[in-house]
Parts: structure tokens; C-alpha cells; sequence
């Protein structure tokens, strides 16, 4: 239905929908809004929090994969519109004023990044790395300078705060987490465990994640 769905927390019932993008997918919340990424036209809808009412649609220079929010403004990575490059190869960082709409910060970088979080003042992400390689990447919030982060795993999926970043393998359903500070790889864990395999349970195979509380 092309819908923002609003629940109530307590009684766990709808209270309001608002129509957004085509194909929204993903939804984070912050500066008094919430950001969705529309995956069907590449756009971001921006929806005030206490009306639940739509104030923008933006369509940023670069075409969104996903999705973050930090303290200064709304993220998003993704190919570039009119790349010559296969999108698998290059994405654009972007951070979106929530006050203006407008893009206020942008990294040009060689990965293809399909997912992005933030936390600890850099931007966390999984995508293609260049000769080859496909995996886990950082980069500097303030000037973009990115490096490979060492996960063990190829996580398809990442959360964040500031103290740790989270990668998920949603086929190999394992968690690694990393360092905020160091980035450093501090612990990893089996999201099924062997018990439950042998006993012919089907693994998690996440399709999403989140860090709070």
C-alpha cells in the first residue's frame, strides 16, 4: 500500500498511515521525524512525528540502498543517478539536513555500499571493496577517508551505536561485533546454535536489525 504505518506502543494497535513512496523499505526516526526509504522511485520521505503528516519528498543525488540517522543529519548511501559504473562498484554517501532537506555533505566512494549505520562518529557499511572483494567498511563521518573493517563474515546487514557495530550474516546467521573506537572485530556468535541445527530447526535468517536500550 505504499503506507507509513503507525502503532501504538502501548496497546499495540494502529493509530494512523501515511501515504509515502513507492516500495518503502526501510524507516529511522529522529529530529522530531521519520526518514523511509522509498526503494521503488530512490526517494526519501520525510514525515513529522507528532502530525504524522508528510512534509517532503526528496530525491537526493545518489539513488538510496539505505539508510542511517546520527546527531547531525540523515544519511543515505547509494549509486549516483546516471552512473557509468555497474552500481555494484560505486556509491555516494550523502547526509541530508533535516532542517532544509537539502544534501549537505557527500563522499564519492568505490563501494557499492547495499547497507549503512552509524555510530561513534563514522559511517559503517558491507558492499563491494574493489578487486574482488566484497565486505565490511568504515569511513570517517567527517571526511570520508574509508578503510576495511575485518569481520570474519560477510555481513548483509549492520546496526550501530556509539560504543559498537553490529554485522549480521542473514545466510550464515552469525553476529560480529566491532569496536566503535578501535575498529576492531571484539566478539562474534552464532545466531542458531548446533543443538538446534541438529535437531532440524531452520536457521533465523534475519532480514533486519537494530541496537538500543
Amino acid at each position: 500500500g505504499d503506507e507509513l504505518v503507525v502503532v501504538d506502543p502501548a496497546k499495540l494497535h494502529v493509530v494512523d498511515r501515511v501515504a509515502v513512496g513507492h516500495l518503502p523499505t526501510a524507516v529511522v526516526a529522529g529530529f522530531g521525524a521519520v526518514w523511509i526509504l522509498n526503494r521503488g522511485d530512490g526517494t526519501l520521505s520525510h514525515v513529522d512525528a507528532r502530525t504524522r503528516r508528510l512534509v517532503a519528498t526528496l530525491a537526493p543525488d545518489a539513488i538510496p540502498n539505505d539508510l542511517t540517522i546520527d546527531r547531525h543529519g540523515v544519511w543515505i548511501a547509494g549509486p549516483p543517478r546516471g552512473a557509468v559504473r555497474p552500481p555494484l562498484e560505486v556509491a555516494d554517501l550523502e547526509r541530508v539536513d533535516p532542517r532544509t532537506g537539502a544534501v549537505d555533505r557527500r563522499f564519492e566512494t568505490t563501494t557499492g555500499a547495499s547497507a549503512l549505520a552509524a555510530g561513534g562518529g563514522s559511517l559503517w557499511s558491507t558492499g563491494y571493496l574493489g578487486r574482488g572483494v566484497r565486505g565490511a567498511a568504515r569511513s570517517d563521518a567527517l571526511t570520508g577517508a574509508m578503510s576495511k573493517v575485518d569481520i570474519e563474515i560477510y555481513g548483509d546487514l549492520v546496526a550501530a551505536d556509539d560504543e559498537a557495530v553490529y554485522w549480521i550474516a542473514s545466510i550464515g546467521s552469525r553476529v560480529a561485533r566491532v569496536s566503535t573506537r578501535t575498529g576492531r572485530l571484539t566478539a562474534s556468535m552464532t545466531l542458531a546454535t548446533d543443538a538446534s541445527l541438529a535437531a532440524g530447526n531452520v536457521p533465523p535468517n534475519p532480514t533486519d536489525a537494530a541496537v538500543g536500550g
